[in-house]
């Protein structure tokens, strides 16, 4: 089908020519791939009551954030839907959601907000296994726990104009789905191992850090190491947080934190 006329064609060539693949042209590169699904996505929200859509329910922290994210994103491009970025599922008592942080931080290349369901709608429902009936709801679950996602047709079995996709990690066995596997060699590459270069290519190119957030790294590391000969090692030393240590038995204890910075100078 033709394109609304709010929406100006693009050029063939703009992914690669933003730098978000190699130089090279004989290089994978997911060019092709990802203008189609723009277009679509596009097209869907021009057209909601004809489209189909992915609404993602990204978690966890920050990390798991853009992971699960990221995942929703390359299985709405692997289906053809258009993606929804909805609220995060509720939150355990005394943990805080972080998709406010998130959207401060980051400029997305495409609109994934909620608008083509409704002005007044704020989340789509995170709906249980038991509750799944497209028919009544317009919803279906897509199940990361009990759902083949190695297995299943993710195209064909959600049949739904809303498909839910809660996620909180990178889903590894997307890409090697025999039944989608050809469009991401295809389109993504793969290593010597056989793993397909889907977040090196989806994470900064959907996830483009604001440039005040550049501006201020930029800063920082002329402030950490003037002239700029030095490098500069971020640590993420998850210790000695209370809400984890109470939630997760694998968390260091309480006061390790120090170590982990001392071990960290010492192998420099």
């Amino acid at each position: 089908s033709s394109l609304p006329p709010n929406i100006p064609p693009r050029s063939p060539s703009s992914y690669r020519s933003e730098g978000w693949c190699p130089s090279n042209p004989t290089s994978p590169c997911p060019d092709a791939a990802i203008l189609s699904w723009i277009h679509a996505h596009e097209a869907a929200r021009g057209r909601p009551r004809q489209g189909k859509f992915l609404a993602c329910k990204p978690m966890g922290g920050v990390g798991n954030f853009l992971a699960g994210t990221i995942s929703c994103l390359a299985v709405a491009i692997a289906t053809n839907r258009s993606l929804l970025l909805a609220r995060p599922p509720p939150q355990p008592a005394g943990r805080p959601s972080y998709a406010e942080p998130v959207e401060s931080v980051f400029d997305l290349p495409v609109d994934v907000s909620l608008l083509p369901l409704g002005a007044d709608v704020l989340d789509v429902p995170l709906i249980m296994p038991h509750q799944n009936n497209p028919a009544e709801t317009g919803l279906e679950l897509i199940d990361i726990r009990l759902d083949d996602l190695l297995c299943r047709n993710l195209t064909s079995s959600y049949n739904a104009p809303i498909a839910v996709m809660p996620a909180h990690l990178w889903l590894g066995s997307v890409p090697i789905n025999p039944v989608h596997s050809d469009f991401f060699t295809k389109n993504f590459g793969r290593d010597s191992l056989g793993t397909a270069h889907v977040v090196s290519f989806l994470g900064p190119w959907f996830f483009r850090p604001k440039a005040y957030l550049l501006n201020h790294l930029a800063s920082l590391h002329d402030l950490l190491s003037p002239g700029g000969e030095l490098p500069v090692i971020g640590i993420q030393a998850r210790v000695g947080i209370p809400e984890d240590a109470a939630s997760y038995s694998d968390r260091p204890p309480p006061g390790a934190g120090p170590e982990y910075v001392r071990c960290a100078f010492s192998s420099t």
